[in-house]
């Protein structure tokens, strides 16, 4: 939903033949996504955790998404699996995020399921 309203704001600005048509793209879904990322974040996580989250070893992305440095850092793979998006496990979204693939995994167990979240 958020991805239409982005798009809707975006066509009010530009000339009527310059709009956007037709099913959102994948530009327009990540910039949701991040969106609700940064939403959940300061939702969840105040000033008052800066000092757990230090022990963590927690840093802001280049688009201010917090993220875990973990010991896959020398390791080939994909930034997000490198740098895993931190998220608090009681925001209701999280909890519809994780029912939703346990969902699309077809009710895997838990190490399938904590694999399918992470990628």
């Amino acid at each position: 939903m958020i991805g239409w309203m982005y798009r809707f704001v975006e066509n009010l600005q530009k000339k009527k033949e310059e709009r956007e048509h037709g099913e959102l793209k994948v530009h327009e879904l990540e910039k949701a996504e991040n969106l609700i990322v940064k939403l959940i974040q300061l939702d969840s996580f105040s000033s008052e955790d800066g000092k757990k989250l230090k022990s963590i070893s927690v840093f802001k992305d280049e688009r201010v998404i917090l993220r875990v440095k973990t010991k896959l850092t020398e390791r080939k793979d994909l930034e997000n699996f490198k740098y895993p998006i931190l998220l608090p496990s009681k925001h209701k979204l999280v909890k519809l995020l994780i029912l939703e693939r346990h969902c699309f995994s077809h009710h895997a167990g838990l190490h399938l399921l904590l694999t399918n979240l992470r990628e």
